[in-house]
C-alpha cells in the first residue's frame, strides 16, 4: 500500500482510543517505516509479510507490558504495515501492483465511514489469546477486489490494536494449562531422546543411504516439534501477559 493509505487506515485510531499526540505520532512513524527502509517488495506480502507482522506484534506487546508506550506504538505501527500489505494479492508485474495500490489509495478516502465501522468491529473483537491472534494473521487471504482489501485491512487494524493493547489480567486457565503442559513436556523430551537414540543406533548399525538417514532424522525433528507445540502455545499465552517462566 501507499504511505498515505497506511496512514489513512490508522488515523481513526487516534479518535477511537483518544491517543496522545506522542504515541499517535510514533504509530504513524511505525506504519510507514518498512517502506522508508526500502525493504525488498516481496517481504511485505505472502507468508514472509505475515511472519514479519507477527514478530513486530510481539515486540509491540513486550514494550507495552513494560510501559514503554513510544516503542510499543512504533512496533505496533510496523506490524500494521505488514498486515495491510498482506491483504493485497500479488499482481503479475510491479507496474500492475502499483496501479492497484493507487486505486486503493483513491478509494479508501471515499469510503471512510465503512473503514471506521470495520475498525470499530475489530476493536470490539479483541483477541486475548496470542496463539489465536497469530492464527488470525496467518489466515489473512490476499484479495484483488479493492473494497474487500480495504475493509479487511481496516478490520485487522482494529483487531490488532485492541489485542496488543489489551490490559486484561492473564486468565487462570492459561496458567493451569501451562502447569499441565510442563509435565507432558518432560515426557516428550525423554521420549524424543529415546527415539533419537534408536534412530542413531539404526543408522550406525545398518549404514542406510544418506538420504534415508536424513529423512529419519528430519522425521524425528518434525514429530518432536509437533509434540512440543501444545507446550509452546501454553508458554506463549503466559508471555503475552508478562508472566515470567
Amino acid at each position: 500500500m501507499k504511505w498515505r493509505t497506511h496512514i489513512t487506515l490508522v488515523k481513526p485510531i487516534v479518535v477511537l482510543l483518544n491517543l496522545t499526540i506522542d504515541v499517535y505520532n510514533m504509530l504513524l512513524v511505525g506504519v510507514i517505516a518498512p517502506d522508508k527502509l526500502r525493504e525488498p517488495f516481496s517481504r511485505h506480502h505472502g507468508d514472509e509479510g505475515k511472519d514479519k507482522a507477527i514478530k513486530e506484534m510481539w515486540k509491540a506487546r513486550k514494550y507495552f507490558l513494560k510501559g514503554d508506550q513510544i516503542n510499543a506504538y512504533y512496533h505496533l505501527g510496523r506490524a500494521l504495515h505488514y498486515v495491510h500489505d498482506v491483504c493485497i494479492g500479488r499482481e503479475p508485474s510491479r507496474l500492475k501492483h502499483e496501479m492497484l495500490e493507487y486505486d486503493i489509495d483513491i478509494t479508501v478516502r471515499e469510503m471512510m465511514d465503512e473503514v471506521v465501522e470495520s475498525i470499530k468491529q475489530g476493536l470490539k473483537n479483541k483477541v486475548r489469546d496470542p496463539v489465536e491472534l497469530e492464527n488470525s494473521i496467518w489466515s489473512i487471504k490476499a484479495r484483488r477486489d479493492i473494497t474487500e482489501i480495504i475493509l479487511n485491512a481496516a478490520y485487522m487494524t482494529g483487531l490488532l490494536v485492541s489485542s496488543v493493547l489489551n490490559k486484561d489480567l492473564c486468565p487462570k486457565e492459561y496458567i493451569d494449562s501451562y502447569e499441565r503442559r510442563v509435565k507432558y513436556e518432560v515426557i516428550s523430551i525423554i521420549g524424543a531422546g529415546i527415539w533419537l537414540g534408536l534412530i542413531l543406533e539404526l543408522i550406525f548399525s545398518f549404514n542406510p543411504p544418506i538420504i534415508l538417514s536424513m529423512i529419519l532424522i528430519g522425521l524425528t525433528y518434525f514429530v518432536f516439534k509437533l509434540l512440543r507445540k501444545p507446550y509452546e502455545d501454553a508458554k506463549k499465552r503466559l508471555l503475552w501477559y508478562g508472566i515470567k517462566i
